[in-house]
Formats: C-alpha cells, sequence, structure tokens
C-alpha cells in the first residue's frame, strides 16, 4: 500500500483545479466578451440533434442537475471549453448567441410538451419566433440557473491535461479517438493537428483511401494520415506506447512531431499516395480476389503496405514494376494470412508486418 499512497500523493498534485458555480447569463456573457471560447475547429464536433438539445433545455428548466462543465485556463486568463462542448454550444445556440449557428425551435420532451415550436425569445430574422418564445419570467428564470464550473489551471501538468480530457470525452460519448485526440492536442500542439487537417485533403490521398463520407465526418481520414506518419516513422515503438493502437498514435504525436520535420513528413507523405493513386488509385488498401478488387478500406493492408514500404518511398520510382507486383500478391503471403486472420489484433499485426513486410518488399 506504501507505492499506492506514493502515486496518489506524486500525481494528486499533477492537475490544479477550482470549482465554482457560475449562471447561465454569466457564461453567456463571457462568451460575448470572447472570455470563455469554444475554438472554431471544434464546431463540426457539435453533433446533438434537436431532441437531445430539447431535453437539454428542459432539464435546466426544472432543476434536474447538469454535469458541471471543465475548462482550461490559458496564459492569457481566457477558458477554452474542455468538456461540455455540446451543453455550453446548446445553450449558447439558443439563446442566439453561438457563432455561425442560428437558433432553432424546440421540440416536446417528457415533462414539458408545450415547449415544441418555442424559442429563447423573439428574433427578428426568423419570423416563427415572433408568438412562440419564452416569456420575460422564464428567460430570466433559464439565464439565472447556476452550473458547475472545473477551471483547470494553466499551470497544471499538460501530459494529465490531455489523460483529463480524454477521459472525460470518452465515456459514453459520441466523439471518435481521432476527434479527441484533435481536441486534446490542438491546444499543445497546433502545427501536428493543422498538419494532419492538410494532409488528409491531399487528392491522392483521399483517391487511394476511398473512405465513406461517414468516416470522414468522423475524422477516420486524419486518423489514417496519422497512422501513416507513426508507421512509417516509429512502428518499433509499437509496444513502448502502449501496445494499443490508440496509446501508440497519442504518444507518437505527443513525442514525435516536431515543427522543423512538418516538411520532410509532407513530402514523404505526398510520395507515397502520388505513387499508390498512380497505379491504384481506389484499389490501392481494398481486397485481391480472383482478379478483382472488393469491398472497401482495409486497415490490415494499409499497415503491410506502408511498414513495408517505409524505407522505400524515396525510390519507389526505381523498383515501379517489382513494387507494383508485390502489392497485387500481398494477400496471397501467409505471414499476411496469419496475421489478418480472424479476431487478430494490431500488436500481432505490427509485430508480424515489421518481420516480414519490410523483407518482404525489399527482396
Amino acid at each position: 500500500m506504501r507505492n499506492l499512497a506514493e502515486e496518489v500523493r506524486i500525481h494528486s498534485k499533477e492537475v490544479h483545479t477550482t470549482e465554482m458555480k457560475m449562471s447561465i447569463g454569466e457564461i453567456i456573457n463571457l462568451y460575448k466578451d470572447e472570455e470563455i471560447i469554444i475554438r472554431p475547429q471544434f464546431q463540426r464536433l457539435f453533433r446533438w440533434d434537436i431532441e437531445q438539445k430539447s431535453r437539454l433545455i428542459e432539464s435546466i428548466l426544472i432543476g434536474i442537475p447538469i454535469p458541471p462543465i471543465f475548462v482550461q485556463q490559458r496564459k492569457d486568463g481566457v477558458w477554452e471549453i474542455v468538456d461540455g462542448l455540446q451543453r455550453v454550444s446548446t445553450i449558447l445556440e439558443f439563446v442566439g448567441v453561438l457563432k455561425d449557428k442560428q437558433p432553432k425551435a424546440l421540440v416536446k420532451t417528457k415533462f414539458l410538451p408545450s415547449l415544441d415550436g418555442i424559442f429563447f425569445k423573439e428574433f427578428e430574422n426568423i419570423e416563427d419566433s415572433k408568438d412562440n418564445h419564452f416569456s420575460k419570467e422564464i428567460q430570466l428564470v433559464f439565464k439565472r440557473v447556476p452550473l458547475g464550473v472545473e477551471i483547470i489551471k494553466r499551470e497544471s501538468d499538460p501530459t494529465t491535461k490531455y489523460e483529463l480530457f480524454d477521459r472525460l470525452n470518452s465515456g459514453g460519448s459520441s466523439l471518435t479517438e481521432q476527434e479527441i485526440r484533435n481536441a486534446i492536442f490542438l491546444i499543445e500542439k497546433p502545427f501536428a493537428i493543422e498538419l494532419l487537417h492538410k494532409l488528409a485533403e491531399n487528392d491522392n490521398f483521399t483517391n487511394s483511401v476511398a473512405l465513406s463520407d461517414k468516416d470522414i465526418t468522423n475524422a477516420y481520414n486524419e486518423e489514417i494520415v496519422l497512422r501513416f506518419l507513426a508507421y512509417t516513422e516509429v512502428p518499433h515503438k509499437f509496444i513502448k506506447y502502449g501496445n494499443s493502437v490508440k496509446d501508440f498514435l497519442d504518444n507518437y504525436l505527443r513525442e514525435n512531431i516536431k515543427e522543423e520535420n512538418l516538411y520532410l513528413l509532407e513530402n514523404k507523405f505526398k510520395k507515397f499516395f502520388y505513387f499508390m493513386n498512380k497505379h491504384f488509385q481506389e484499389n490501392s488498401f481494398r481486397t485481391y480476389k480472383n482478379g478483382k478488387y472488393i469491398q472497401g478500406f482495409k486497415i490490415s493492408k494499409f499497415e503491410a503496405i506502408v511498414i513495408g514500404l517505409k524505407d522505400l518511398i524515396d525510390n519507389l520510382d526505381n523498383k515501379e514494376n517489382e513494387i507494383i507486383e508485390k502489392i497485387k500478391l500481398l494477400e496471397n503471403q501467409e505471414w499476411y494470412q496469419y496475421a489478418v486472420k480472424s479476431r487478430s489484433y494490431a500488436r500481432r499485426r505490427i509485430d508480424i508486418f515489421l518481420d516480414n513486410a519490410i523483407k518482404y518488399f525489399q527482396d
């Protein structure tokens, strides 16, 4: 138990928070004064439908407890929302102050069916709000409801901030791992997240991976970019970095992407996907069976090709015909079939690809 006590003592000092209560009206004013902000890049994570938004407004009006909002205090004293994006955005949108969002009428809820078609107030540009809005009394009641705010002080350990955000947003959240990753690192490593955004829009890449609209909405395209960078740079650190794809990518992003290396990373990425799109287009990472390509993007094939070619990217054109043929025959290799058989997991795949894919493409 001595070790446990010591661990608690050490890590309890890494997060500095202050808890306070603030009225909805105060939060609205802080937002209008740009003293509490939602980064524009987070707007696409705002996914609640009108039923979810209406239930939140109902909860506020009838006194159902709302979870606290977590904010991070920047060096200039401004608060950035860490957890509570959906709740705060819903409130700001409802009262008509959320940037680039027009208020929408609520729908009926379990306890307050009369919310159907109701707006917060009369909005000049919304005709339906004229006779269907809160009375002045209910507006004031709504704005006076207190919400819990947990302030993460700027002196808190940065790594612990990442962990806190991850835990707050992964449990029961609709956000994907990459969306959480983007949010975590946008504050501390904006150049890295901007690189992922930029490369995910590269035409050769988008043609080669041919992902669905849903995958792109969920930022899976950006995760594939990140996987490419990590698999070409430090695949041998997979076990060291946590032994799971999530931990591997988190730690690679945290420790390995440096601002001074962005050009080299981008150049390598562009060379690889130019080659793949030139010769395989949307079939680059699809299953090749009985002389034709079937199904969609296959992550295991992507991993094997990227890891196998990671040291040859600068010389792809010199071995063009040989590499094209080997990519076509990749799925016939016994080691590949063993790596991707039913219920395969990432650690085993990566180990096998490191041992076999590199040798396969270099021989």
